[in-house]
């Protein structure tokens, strides 16, 4: 109650401080202001609140308020007088509410801000370019999730598996809202071919305090590694016809135990990512886009062998609300065999469909009202069906 209490008041400042920085930069600007923090910086509050209640199905027919504020400051070395080609990123997190799957059952879980209660810094990096910006290396904490494994179309749902897969997730990997200690390379190939390679500690924070920021480094934690190749638009294409497409894997030699409590020396799994834009309207950023998940975890040691997300999202639907954003998509996490057989009483599948639509209030806010069905919540076929409806309200405030 006293961090809900907290954040609340957190979350006013934000709107209140919104509304007054908006106003003076209107009246003062001017390319000869200085940021804040000084030249080369620049800095960004962001309050996330989601109104949750599960109407039918599920573990419990209750509602809960779930808080997230972001609060990130980059530093650009060129711009700020020191040297060239470097960043420096500095991001904290406070995190607060219920958790949704306490009322829904569900696995994927329905809000992608649903963490514990915590304050702490969520990523610390430093990042240099290098051969003409072709080549980047990035070490310090790092959100995986930022770079792998997305789908641009997928960012506008609410519910986790469209930012990272079930496939993914259930590996431990570094992402919200724990990160762990990386280095990453990015390689622009060509105009339209990348790159991504990455190195994580295998166990990212401390599993038994999830308050605050922890960087314990251990033989035992083991490695993650991640790859990624891909093929996008370029710029000039976007314009018309965005698409990128993906293909990652992943390894962790960690030692786990799996579902069948046998003790296992790593895991692995791959997966593929699209996006297409299918139809631009004319001269604006109108339009129909698509995106398609896939990925696959050996179903020896884990429990969703295969993971399948698709949706659709348009901009601009509704007459005069341009900018307005509205989206159907569906996320169905698959059990494998061998999970089965070991829970005779588990379904085939957790199968979500989501429908949302976020609508820019002003410069600064936005709201979005979701609806989430959940079908065989957890894969127990003891849960019933669950309806969720959620209300996301979302304050920034950057300079």
């Amino acid at each position: 109650m006293v961090v809900r209490r907290i954040l609340a008041a957190l979350c006013l400042g934000v709107l209140l401080t919104g509304v007054s920085v908006n106003l003076w930069a209107e009246e003062t600007a001017h390319d000869d202001v200085v940021p804040l923090f000084g030249r080369g910086t620049s800095f960004q509050v962001t309050s996330t609140t989601d109104f949750v209640a599960n109407l039918a199905g599920g573990l419990s027919r209750k509602s809960t308020v779930l808080e997230n504020l972001d609060l990130i400051f980059n530093l650009d070395t060129a711009e700020a007088g020191l040297w060239e080609h470097g960043k420096f990123k500095f991001y904290g997190l406070v995190d607060g509410g219920g958790n949704i799957s306490m009322l829904t059952g569900a696995m994927q879980v329905n809000s992608n801000i649903d963490a514990p209660t915590t304050a702490k810094l969520y990523e610390a990096y430093y990042e240099h370019e290098m051969l003409d910006g072709r080549l980047t290396v990035l070490a310090g904490l790092h959100n995986y999730n930022s770079e792998f494994d997305v789908a641009e179309f997928a960012g506008l749902f609410l519910n986790a598996s469209f930012g990272i897969g079930q496939d993914v997730a259930q590996s431990g990997p570094s992402i919200f809202p724990t990160t762990s200690l990386a280095l990453r390379f990015r390689g622009q190939l060509t105009d339209r071919i990348y790159a991504l390679l990455g190195v994580y500690d295998g166990v990212p924070g401390d599993a038994s305090n999830t308050s605050g920021t922890h960087i314990r480094l251990s033989r035992a934690d083991g490695l993650y590694y991640a790859g990624e190749v891909g093929l996008h638009s370029t710029e000039a294409e976007s314009a018309e016809n965005l698409y990128k497409v993906g293909l990652g894997v992943w390894r962790r030699t960690t030692d786990f135990t799996d579902y069948s409590d046998e003790n296992r020396p790593h895991n692995t799994g791959f997966y593929v990512t699209l996006d297409k834009s299918l139809f631009r309207e004319e001269d604006t950023a109108q339009g129909l886009g698509a995106f398609f998940q896939f990925g696959y975890a050996p179903g020896d040691r884990n429990q969703t062998e295969e993971y399948y997300g698709a949706g659709l999202q348009y901009t601009g639907l509704v007459p005069d609300r341009d900018q307005d954003v509205t989206g159907i998509a569906f996320a169905r996490a698959e059990n494998s065999h061998d999970y089965q057989e070991v829970t005779p009483d588990s379904t085939a599948a957790e199968t979500i469909v989501e429908l949302t639509y976020r609508a820019p209030i002003l410069s600064w806010l936005t709201l979005q009202p979701d609806i989430q069905y959940v079908i065989n919540p957890g894969t127990s076929s003891d849960v019933d069906n669950a309806l969720v409806v959620m209300l996301r309200v979302q304050a920034s405030l950057s300079e």
